[in-house]
């Protein structure tokens, strides 16, 4: 999510998720793992779901898991760019830049006794 009025995010470039020395990347490269999807791309509020491997709940009890990764953020209404003028091509990518983000998820043990 931006608050940015003249920020959108145009893409999740990378997306982590950390427990010790557990690594699960659920994206790498824009592309998502066949367990993750994106959607609402070039919005201010990108969604991204995914399913975590089993291994981050085998120890039981809370356990923090770290969601790390980076987005690819453009200006509001840069979607039509002058990307050749003439017979010369101008960078397409000079509008676009990176964010990376972490954030600290509890996962609890909600197995009934």
């Amino acid at each position: 999510y931006t608050d940015s009025a003249d920020i959108v995010i145009s893409d999740i470039k990378t997306l982590t998720f950390t427990q010790d020395s557990l690594v699960f990347k659920a994206i790498l490269d824009t592309d998502p793992k066949s367990v993750t999807t994106k959607s609402s791309m070039g919005t201010k509020s990108v969604v991204v779901k995914t399913r975590l491997i089993s291994a981050f709940f085998i120890d039981g009890g809370t356990t923090a898991v770290t969601v790390s990764g980076t987005a690819v953020v453009t200006f509001a209404g840069a979607q039509r760019k002058l990307i050749r003028f003439g017979n010369r091509a101008l960078d397409d990518a000079a509008d676009a830049g990176e964010s990376e983000f972490s954030v600290q998820v509890a996962i609890e043990d909600n197995t009934p006794v």
